[in-house]
């Protein structure tokens, strides 16, 4: 174990490429040291799902007027495995009527990840 190490980054490096009212799009870095891609897995890391919908969920509450607490995921599906030093676009959306945060992670025309994340109608 080395000592005085600096913990490994929990965040991508994102940059803004698309803003508007309710939608928002990042190109995110991810850099092989990012801590979710230690363990998992030895061989061939690979970001895991559950942290892009934490991401999602952390840059949607940045962005949009998002009330209430966390209700349910819709939709949600993973279609690729994303591998550190891919290029990965977040693009995200929310539907203020139905307090509805969608979310998708691609490159180009390859989709990785996509859903909704609902939050409750509490004001």
């Amino acid at each position: 174990m080395i000592l005085n190490q600096p913990p490994a980054p929990k965040q991508p490096d994102y940059t803004l490429i698309e803003e508007q009212p309710l939608a928002v799009s990042y190109q995110l870095r991810l850099s092989p040291e990012i801590f979710y891609f230690q363990g998992h897995f030895p061989v061939q890391p690979v970001l895991p799902g559950v942290v892009q919908i934490h991401w999602a969920m952390a840059k949607g509450l940045e962005h949009f007027p998002i009330k209430g607490e966390f209700s349910r995921m819709e939709a949600i599906k993973f279609q690729q495995v994303i591998f550190p030093e891919r290029a990965v676009t977040m693009h995200l959306s929310f539907d203020s009527d139905k307090n509805k945060l969608s979310f998708r992670f691609q490159d180009g025309d390859t989709p990785f990840s996509s859903g909704r994340i609902v939050y409750s109608e509490q004001e």
